[in-house]
């Protein structure tokens, strides 16, 4: 036997014969020889006894382990001397292997890290605790045994030192102050080290010492105590020269290897199904620190931390499972960096779970400290979490023909925390649609949504029964500029959930306008009405058809405020108000029919809805029965005003009827004065009544101003206490009827949010400028896609009225969904929408841009 042989044997059985009490475990580092700020590898120790039985606050055992060829540690981890601003303990998680737990009573602090400074060989780790208490078995303390073995690290970066059940909050080592988790990584000065070499290797010596130790924490010098007789195993390499070293850094901030997480707030509008929401991430980078450059056959990594590339080669492990509550999205990515290099980007599934990405480098050569920006990531997390942090573990199986010798270095993992996700302000843009015709079998509902921005926006769908519970996510839709999608439950969920989905949710983070279209085709039956932008306390119906057996009536009340729940009543003229039972939750619906508007053998006109908070939102369905599918919608978040002002009648010699509707919602009688006004705005008739308290009169335009001949063509209604007012306008002996609203909102830029895509329809435009100036208008008609067409202008005089047919300005207009004017005066605006039949009918009321909830 040769005597190199013979000495390895002896000494083989010197380690056998002697026993330690404390087993060290290192992970061996390959670093630059010459290197002065060197990331060495790191150390576990492993208890199997009470080794430290005495230890306390008061009288700790320090265990100091020393960088033996070193010149001293390159960055300072704890300095608690004077001054110092690295002077807050570490606190290191201990975590057991076996069938007991650690005691409950073990605190965070139990062991700490409390010196390891810049320019010092030795690092010093304080026993708080005794060991004898560590653990619990049977409800009493209990040490560490060769079956239970209570294990530490040190030289991690933060999220590696993560264990399950350890003995810290967050389960790493962390720091003492409760700030979050705590690098304890390991970096070692080598410059002009003669006794260190390539091919040399760097080893950590160990020794305890009891609590006469003096200066560990505020000493510039320690003065070692009595040594505790502790043993510590010689499994103590932890570092090895070399002349190339491969290694590389993920990091979240470009040219920072430690910089914070991606902040990431979460709201409603990442939803991408009931259950998670999904946002965009940050760039997150790759730097080539070594000292080569990678050539192709470098694959790089990123993935959740439970999964390891090298499954990859093993195939999957049988226990392989996530339990993550952040994630990342199943979307595609890229990678970029010098100009040549080519990637390949490979989706990495286990067991059905995407898990992460392999980027292989196919063209070119990533040089020393090139960096790779990877971007497109998702982030996604539970919606019911409040704060989680995305973790990923970066890998790197980097290859250079010459320094690795053809084959890859595996290099990692690096684990980062990438992204701070946490429950953000709501500062989305909101709308309600109330209904969505799901209680009727023949109708068919569509939701516009049109961008008003100039930007991309993204837009979520979330789809609720009439029970409040969210059942459909359509999420997350980008949208281009002045671009349109619609929406169609039936399209999007099938037809079994258009009969269940009853109202929807849209949010967007740009402003948007949102139309809401019944069309049935067998009956001719159609209707456009607004998504509802503003929550209202109180909701009122003006009018109630006096004629059940000819108008079906059917009021859809939402309670659509999701964070609070409200109680909503049903007020019926002079009666007592009574709670709405369907509405137990927050975004529930109630529908109320004839049933509902019948006290005490009398048949309401109108009805009032009150909440116990600005919940409210709902919609009136007016349906004419039989086979002329009339039908006009009612919103109900009108709200009473003193002054109410119509800003289109149809001309009777056109063959047009006007209905209008006044309602006095208030306990006494108010004086109301109705104008007709003609296109000029000249009054040209005028009429005055008293409307009683509680009551709701209705009736043509020309009798209410006594005069059926004038040409009104505007219309003002006046009144001492605010009431309701709404105007019904059709077409005499034609199946046509539409609701036109008040006191439209007028703005220097407005949307028409839909235009009708049949060839055989048509829209009249109606503009009011009740300025003293001219309004020069802009009109912009854009398609589905944002694609827009040319400018048409148009003049209106001051204090007047232009109505004019979108066919007769532009070209083609049925292949444009929305338009869009501007104007250099406020001015306001609707449009009718009919088709060449005398069938079909709808007010589409011009909106300005959407403001923030």
């Amino acid at each position: 036997m040769k005597a190199k042989s013979i000495i390895a044997c002896f000494a083989c059985m010197a380690v056998i014969q002697t026993e330690a009490s404390v087993d060290v475990r290192t992970n061996i580092a390959s670093v630059y020889h010459e290197g002065s700020n060197e990331l060495i590898g790191s150390f576990t120790l492993a208890f199997d006894g009470n080794d430290f039985s005495s230890a306390s606050v008061a009288n700790p055992i320090y265990i100091r382990f020393r960088i033996v060829r070193g010149h001293g540690w390159a960055k300072t981890r704890v300095d608690l001397r004077p001054g110092s601003t690295k002077n807050v303990p570490i606190n290191l998680a201990l975590s057991v292997d076996g069938n007991a737990m650690l005691n409950p009573a073990l605190p965070a602090d139990a062991v700490q890290l409390v010196r390891l400074i810049k320019g010092e060989r030795d690092g010093w780790i304080r026993v708080n605790f005794p060991t004898s208490s560590w653990l619990s078995v049977g409800g009493s303390p209990a040490s560490p045994d060769a079956n239970n073995v209570v294990s530490l690290s040190v030289g991690l970066d933060d999220y590696a030192s993560i264990r399950p059940n350890a003995s810290t909050p967050t389960n790493g080592n962390e720091f003492d102050d409760g700030s979050g988790l705590a690098s304890t990584e390991l970096c070692v000065n080598y410059a002009n080290t003669p006794n260190f070499n390539p091919g040399d290797i760097d080893v950590l010596d160990f020794i305890s010492y009891d609590s006469s130790t003096f200066g560990v924490e505020d000493g510039n010098n320690v003065v070692p105590g009595n040594n505790t007789g502790v043993s510590f195993s010689n499994d103590n390499q932890i570092a090895r020269g070399e002349l190339y070293v491969a290694r590389f850094e993920y990091h979240v901030t470009p040219g920072e290897f430690n910089g914070p997480a991606h902040s990431l707030p979460m709201t409603r509008l990442n939803s991408v199904d009931v259950w998670h929401w999904c946002a965009p991430l940050d760039t997150v980078y790759y730097t080539n620190t070594s000292d080569f450059e990678w050539e192709p056959g470098t694959s790089l990594y990123l993935c959740l931390v439970p999964y390891n590339p090298i499954f990859l080669a093993l195939g999957e492990p049988s226990d392989f499972n996530i339990d993550e509550p952040a994630y990342l999205a199943d979307v595609d990515i890229e990678a970029s960096t010098l100009e040549g290099t080519t990637w390949q980007i490979e989706k990495i599934y286990t067991k059905g779970i995407f898990v992460g990405y392999g980027l292989h480098l196919q063209g070119g050569t990533i040089p020393p400290m090139a960096r790779i920006d990877v971007t497109g990531l998702q982030a996604c997390m539970l919606n019911d979490l409040e704060d989680v942090d995305l973790r990923l573990a970066a890998y790197a199986y980097v290859f250079n023909d010459f320094v690795t010798e053809g084959e890859q270095i595996p290099l990692g993992p690096r684990i980062r925390n990438t992204a701070d996700m946490f429950v953000g302000a709501e500062n989305y843009y909101r709308q309600v649609m109330p209904y969505t015709a799901y209680d009727r079998d023949n109708w068919q509902h569509t939701t516009r949504v049109v961008n008003q921005s100039d930007q991309s926006s993204i837009v979520t769908a979330i789809l609720f029964n009439r029970h409040g519970i969210t059942l459909r996510v359509h999420g997350v839709q980008p949208l281009a500029p002045h671009a349109s999608m619609d929406l169609s439950v039936a399209d999007l969920f099938g037809a079994e959930a258009e009969g269940v989905l009853a109202w929807m949710e849209l949010l967007s983070d740009r402003p948007f306008s949102a139309s809401g279209i019944i069309e049935d085709p067998f009956a001719d039956t159609f209707d456009v009405f607004s998504a509802v932008p503003d929550l209202n306390q109180t909701l009122y119906l003006p009018h109630i058809p006096s004629l059940p057996n000819i108008w079906e009536t059917k009021t859809y009340v939402l309670s659509a405020d999701l964070e609070q729940d409200n109680l909503f009543y049903l007020q019926l003229p002079n009666q007592s108000p009574s709670q709405i039972r369907a509405i137990l939750v927050p975004g529930a619906t109630a529908v109320l029919d004839e049933d509902d508007y019948m006290s005490e053998g009398s048949r309401a006109t109108w009805l009032q809805l009150n909440a116990t908070a600005a919940a409210g939102a709902g919609l009136a369905v007016l349906n004419k029965l039989g086979d002329s599918g009339q039908v006009a919608t009612m919103p109900l978040n009108q709200q009473p005003d003193t002054q109410w002002d119509f800003d289109h009648v149809g001309m009777r010699e056109n063959g047009w009827w006007n209905g209008l509707i006044l309602c006095n919602p208030n306990l006494s009688d108010t004086t109301v004065t109705i104008t007709g006004y003609d296109a000029e705005y000249n009054a040209i008739a005028q009429g005055v009544l008293v409307l009683d308290a509680q009551t709701r009169q209705a009736d043509f335009v020309q009798t209410f101003l006594h005069n059926e001949t004038a040409p009104v063509s505007r219309l003002a209604v006046n009144s001492d206490s605010p009431i309701i007012a709404f105007l019904l306008t059709g077409i005499d002996d034609n199946d046509q009827l539409t609701a036109i609203t008040g006191n439209l909102a007028e703005s220097k830029e407005l949307t028409l949010p839909y235009l009708p895509s049949s060839m055989d329809s048509w829209v009249g435009l109606s503009f009011v400028n009740d300025k003293g100036q001219r309004a020069a208008i802009s009109l912009r008609a854009y398609n589905q896609a944002g694609q827009v067409s040319r400018d048409v202008f148009l003049d209106v005089a001051a204090y007047g009225k232009r109505v004019v047919l979108l066919s007769d300005i532009l070209e083609l207009a049925s292949q444009y969904t929305h338009l869009t004017v501007t104007s250099n005066v406020a001015i306001r605006g609707f449009a009718l929408v009919g088709d060449t039949a005398h069938t079909r009918l709808a007010t589409v009321n011009f909106v300005p841009e959407l403001k923030r909830n």
